[in-house]
């Protein structure tokens, strides 16, 4: 599982396949159903992309956790705040999918300022979702997105 943040743009998506790419690992992706519209689909759907209906919830860890298991091989990328609407707090599903399918995280982080891609520590989890929400903050707190005001943070984050 990878958890890549912060997500305050478009380009953020362009920038993740472009990394991908030149690293030659082939990953999947959680995006909104709405963008998978015919022509685009099947674009999406070749390069990892699954559709999710964020409306209402379908059972998708469960969904994606299954994908898991079937599969010798898999990498899921994810934007932890779920959206790039600014948002707080960030969703917990990547970490439930992480949990249950016996997977680390990973954190990865798209830094505007200093121009770098920055992969950072990956941990598994227990299954305390504030325990692992606070390394998630902690990690990419510094970090500054393409929309920096788009990102909201808990105000206690501490080491």
């Amino acid at each position: 599982m990878i958890a890549v943040a912060p997500h305050t743009s478009n380009w953020d998506f362009f920038l993740g396949l472009a990394v991908l790419f030149s690293l030659r690992i082939k990953i999947r992706f959680l995006g909104k159903h709405s963008i998978f519209v015919p022509v685009v689909k099947q674009l999406l759907e070749f390069i990892g992309g699954m559709p999710v209906d964020r409306r209402s919830a379908h059972g998708i860890v469960n969904q994606v956790v299954d994908q898991f298991n079937a599969q010798e091989k898999m990498i899921l990328a994810v934007a932890p705040e779920g959206t790039r609407s600014k948002v707080f707090p960030w969703k917990t599903g990547f970490l439930a999918i992480a949990h249950k399918a016996q997977v680390p995280v990973v954190l990865i982080a798209f830094d505007f300022k200093h121009k770098e891609v920055i992969i950072g520590p990956n941990f598994v989890s227990e299954g305390n979702f504030d325990n692992d929400m606070h390394k998630v903050y902690t990690f990419y707190q510094p970090i500054t997105a393409k929309h920096p005001n788009d990102v909201v943070y808990p105000q206690d984050i501490s080491e």
